[in-house]
């Protein structure tokens, strides 16, 4: 946890999260939530798959999950 608050106070959060993710999902396959939620905050992660950018089809300012739950 400090280390997340010590990257928010340096101004380096994205970074700290891109690199998180990147040491958890090694093969650049990000749960779509996680593509998702992110996009809504500027953060983009970098992924290995043509298809994975594909799904992430954010047209407006709502969009509808799988589970059919908007986000």
């Amino acid at each position: 946890m400090r280390s997340i608050q010590q990257s928010i106070k340096e101004v380096r959060f994205p970074a700290f999260v891109k690199k998180f993710f990147s040491v958890r999902h090694p093969d650049g396959h990000y749960p779509e939530w996680v593509i998702q939620a992110l996009y809504k905050v500027n953060i983009t992660l970098p992924h290995n798959s043509d298809s994975q950018s594909k799904k992430l089809d954010i047209g407006g300012s709502d969009h509808i999950g799988q589970d059919g739950i908007k986000v």
